[in-house]
């Protein structure tokens, strides 16, 4: 059994695909035994951390990039049978925190599974494993992973606004050389929530931010061809960097499209771009949120 410790129960959200967690009740993480805990159909569970368990973990870090949830995905491409553990906290309203486990139900060869992770997971912990059905050993891990936001770069759109990011590990090999990797989703762009600066290579694309001294204005250029050329100082486009006109608040605009802010709180200009009401406010420290993802003050 677990150590017992005095609790709040709080159901958790799991994966919707066919090997994703089950989350059919809610259940106490401390009184539950292993068996349940690594049941090959899937497992769930939760409990409120006291102040010591928050302390002894890693300084405070959220999956998320840019204020949506995050989907991560297991795909089973090995000779082998594959399941995934996820652990994450999650912000409590009086300032406790939620711990959260998730245990797919078992991945044959060429299966997903999946664990939906809302908006404000932090320090998430990921470990995929095999059986191996050695007797000497039973279980082998494949990886053990400990992503970050920096990490967390693929978003999934649905008729033109980003939905949710996804994170995906393939995993092959045999029980005893396997191997993984994280790798693009299908259906899946990458998302720009951090500007590059010049002569950080790039593909096409790619947007960069340039400060520029002639005009003392923050400008946005999306990359056409060779990212070691100089930016145009006259706000226009050339073969290499098209212009990418900045919107104020108050102008129509679609999603996509990017504002400037010039923010009086931290007295910065803010770049943002929009993936919601074009006539929401925007934030003003610097974070993203429903309608507005956040590129940087400069």
């Amino acid at each position: 059994m677990m150590k017992s410790r005095k609790v709040i129960l709080l159901s958790i959200f799991c994966g919707s695909l066919s090997h994703a967690a089950n989350a059919s009740e809610s259940v106490n993480c401390n009184y539950v035994d292993s068996s349940a805990i690594n049941s090959s159909d899937g497992f769930s569970c939760s409990y409120t951390s006291d102040v010591a368990d928050v302390s002894r973990s890693m300084k405070s870090r959220v999956l998320s990039p840019n204020g949506l949830p995050t989907s991560l995905l297991l795909h089973n491409k090995g000779g082998y049978v594959a399941w995934m553990m996820v652990e994450y906290y999650t912000p409590n309203r009086d300032g406790t925190y939620q711990y959260h486990y998730n245990r797919t139900s078992n991945i044959s060869v060429l299966g997903f599974a999946e664990v939906k992770l809302p908006k404000d997971a932090e320090r998430v912990r990921v470990q995929a494993q095999l059986n191996t059905s050695a007797f000497w050993q039973p279980i082998r891990d494949i990886f053990i992973s400990a992503p970050n936001a920096s990490d967390n770069i693929w978003t999934r759109n649905k008729s033109g606004h980003e939905v949710e990011n996804i994170m995906q590990w393939d995993v092959w090999g045999t029980t005893f050389h396997s191997a993984y990797s994280l790798v693009q989703p299908q259906h899946t762009e990458k998302n720009n929530i951090k500007l590059k600066e010049w002569a950080t290579p790039g593909v096409p694309g790619d947007l960069y931010v340039y400060k520029n001294p002639y005009n003392k204005k923050i400008e946005v250029f999306k990359l056409r061809g060779d990212s070691g050329k100089y930016f145009p100082i006259n706000s226009h486009s050339d073969a290499n960097w098209e212009y990418v006109y900045l919107r104020q608040w108050g102008e129509s605009g679609v999603v996509g499209d990017i504002y400037i802010y010039k923010n009086p709180y931290t007295k910065t200009s803010d770049l943002l771009k929009l993936r919601g009401n074009p006539n929401a406010y925007f934030p003003t420290d610097g974070v993203s949120n429903e309608n507005w993802i956040s590129l940087g003050q400069y």
